[in-house]
């Protein structure tokens, strides 16, 4: 059984590492030496969370679109035909609109 391996961060991170940590777009290894120098640098820290905030904003940037009728029919056609390994079928249920 291999040893985990603890990774050390002596320094501050490159300047685009605090928005990539932010939208999760860093690989396991970095991401990892920047949580644990994050425990210990609170100016790292505020920055990574106000990049953290910004990022969960973007969610809102983009306009609401509706999907093209013959995307969504076929999205719920596949739903309703899903059988679940226990051998429960899942069924569409009736669409509502708010």
């Amino acid at each position: 059984m291999a040893a985990a391996r603890l990774i050390v961060m002596t320094q501050h991170p490159d300047i685009d590492d605090l928005p990539a940590f932010a939208l999760r777009m860093l690989n396991t290894e970095k991401t990892a030496r920047i949580q644990q120098h994050l425990e210990s640098c609170p100016d790292c820290r505020a920055v990574a969370r106000d990049y953290a905030r910004i990022a969960d904003l973007l969610l809102y940037a983009a306009p609401l679109c509706e999907p093209p009728a013959h995307l969504k029919q076929q999205l719920l056609d596949r739903i309703a035909g899903v059988t679940e390994p226990s051998g429960i079928t899942v069924v569409a249920l009736q669409e509502t609109t708010l």
